[in-house]
């Protein structure tokens, strides 16, 4: 299956670097694909994970999940 994941606070490659890294943590994450300009990341995954799930997962880091489609 396939999640589209609304993000805020990304302003690099390095940010979508540290996202992509985060996210492929998750058990089930097959693929990362982030859109900086649009703030999306497209996660093809076997398990269907809630924003409080994406955004657990990437801890300190300074970016915001606002929304799982």
């Amino acid at each position: 299956m396939k999640q589209t994941v609304q993000l805020a606070g990304l302003s690099c490659q390095n940010c979508v670097k540290h996202t992509t890294a985060a996210f492929s943590k998750l058990e089930g994450v097959e693929s990362v694909t982030i859109d900086l300009d649009q703030q999306l990341a497209q996660v093809t995954t076997d398990t269907a994970y809630q924003v409080q799930d994406y955004q657990e997962v990437l801890g300190p880091l300074p970016y915001k999940v606002e929304s799982v489609l």
